[in-house]
């Protein structure tokens, strides 16, 4: 997801149907680690039991601060400046 003012990516969206069925979450880009290329993998520092307690990610609801408020306290990233 990116800001499209900014051009600024806000979030990664996680389908999680590896792991367990039917749940998106949304990574900031401070959960980022690496990105390895050649393996088109993305590499988090985040662990599987902390994204499978992650608010699920809704594409049809309008994002709103409060949201956004809540998963970075899930997370303990720093917020964007609110």
């Amino acid at each position: 997801m990116a800001d499209d003012v900014k051009w600024d990516i806000r979030y990664l969206v996680i389908a999680t149907r590896d792991w367990w069925p039917g749940k998106h979450v949304r990574l900031a880009p401070f959960a980022v680690k690496d990105i390895d290329w050649s393996e088109h993998r993305v590499n988090v520092e985040v662990t599987r039991d902390k994204v499978k307690s992650a608010p699920s990610w809704d594409p049809l609801a309008l994002e709103d601060q409060l949201s956004e408020q809540q998963l970075h306290r899930h997370f303990g990233w720093p917020g964007y400046g609110w």
